[in-house]
């Protein structure tokens, strides 16, 4: 939620605005003189979403053409998530022409049918695969440095036991760091944004058989990801809250805790598709790029009332049989040097952690102008092939 009067973001705004406006000339002058010079022209952003530089992706795809007018997006890829936050210096790059596929949110995901390509190119060491990316739904995200289960923790649990044991389903709705859904627009089949999905979800399960656990992000707390939020997932919530709906503390359950007791998986968008996958639990995934991010085989709504057939469990979720695999598979994609490159060169946030004044690394300088370099020769021919 924004409060459009508050005087610093006035300013703040306005100042995006302008940028925003300026960088239209820049971009309309750069398209009459390529065409009057029959040059090819590429624009180089980091945020495809976010103003002003969206506006070139936005600008490309209305005006120019994925061959010889369009936009690149560049970024750290998805190194953090791998690492887990132990460095703030980003290591790894990417490259994509977002003319070419505007159908994807960012260039740090596999568009899906290469990734699908990549699946039938392996799917015969899947089973070894998904054995080793069990270990990744193991990291403690929200429990680390626990030893014993909080107390109100363990009695929500008892709670959740004794539910399945009655014969009723579990659901559990995984919530995002409100602020942090990197999209170009937002919205689903069945909901408008992150707020709509998630009132929406507590008001399916009312009079129904099945147990809602919304778990918020763990990140959510930690200033030195989140930066100091003013809104929170449960901030949203704006309906009443129903007995067989429990709020999840932030370091109750890990993603590996779940598999124990969870049914089905609610999402609206997030890498938890992709741990629920190898995990084996269905998922209904919300968010229009969730699928696309994430294309391992769970299911989406076609509409609300779809949705609701999902939440209270009159409908299956018929999600793919090799979801298990595809899913490791995705993972092991995105550790590769196939999405994600190696590039150094100078420093480059990889958390919220603003790093400045940047500066090089001469041993990767030296050793460029020395041996050159494969992966920034790979980052070139993404950019301009």
């Amino acid at each position: 939620d924004i409060d459009y009067t508050c005087p610093a973001l006035k300013s703040y705004l306005g100042n995006a605005v302008k940028w925003t406006q300026v960088c239209v000339e820049v971009l309309e002058n750069f398209q009459r003189t390529s065409r009057d010079l029959n040059l090819r022209t590429g624009s180089l952003i980091q945020f495809n979403y976010r103003l002003p530089d969206a506006i070139f992706r936005f600008y490309c795809e209305q005006y120019g053409d994925a061959e010889t007018f369009f936009c690149i997006h560049s970024a750290n890829g998805y190194q953090n998530y791998f690492a887990n936050f132990s460095t703030n210096v980003s290591t790894k790059g990417i490259m994509r022409n977002m003319t070419r596929f505007p159908e994807t949110r960012s260039g740090s995901f596999p568009v899906p049918s290469d990734f699908q390509a990549y699946f039938r190119k392996h799917e015969k060491f899947a089973p070894i695969i998904l054995n080793d990316a069990i270990g990744i739904t193991k990291v403690k995200r929200s429990t680390e440095g626990q030893k014993v289960r909080p107390e109100d923790a363990q009695q929500a649990l008892d709670r959740i036991l004794k539910w399945r044991e009655n014969g009723g389903n579990v659901a559990c709705a995984f919530g995002k760091v409100v602020c942090d859904s990197g999209v170009p627009y937002d919205g689903g089949p069945a909901h408008t944004n992150m707020k709509d999905w998630l009132n929406h979800t507590i008001d399916a399960v009312r009079d129904s058989k099945t147990l809602l656990l919304l778990k918020p992000h763990p990140h959510e707390y930690k200033e030195e990801i989140a930066c100091f939020l003013n809104q929170y997932f449960f901030d949203l919530i704006e309906t009443d809250i129903p007995e067989n709906v429990i709020l999840s503390g932030h370091r109750w359950f890990d993603i590996n805790d779940l598999k124990e007791f969870v049914d089905l998986g609610l999402i609206y968008n997030g890498t938890t598709a992709v741990e629920l996958g190898v995990l084996g639990i269905p998922s209904v995934l919300c968010s229009h790029f969730a699928p696309v991010d994430y294309p391992v085989g769970h299911v989406s709504p076609f509409d609300k009332a779809d949705y609701e057939a999902y939440v209270r469990f009159e409908k299956k979720a018929e999600v793919s049989p090799r979801l298990q695999e595809q899913s490791a598979c995705w993972l092991q994609l995105m550790g590769s040097n196939e999405v994600t490159l190696d590039y150094r060169y100078h420093a480059r946030q990889i958390t919220n952690k603003v790093l400045y004044p940047s500066w090089w690394f001469p041993e990767d300088i030296r050793n460029y102008l020395i041996k050159g370099d494969p992966a920034v020769t790979e980052l070139a021919n993404r950019a301009i092939l």
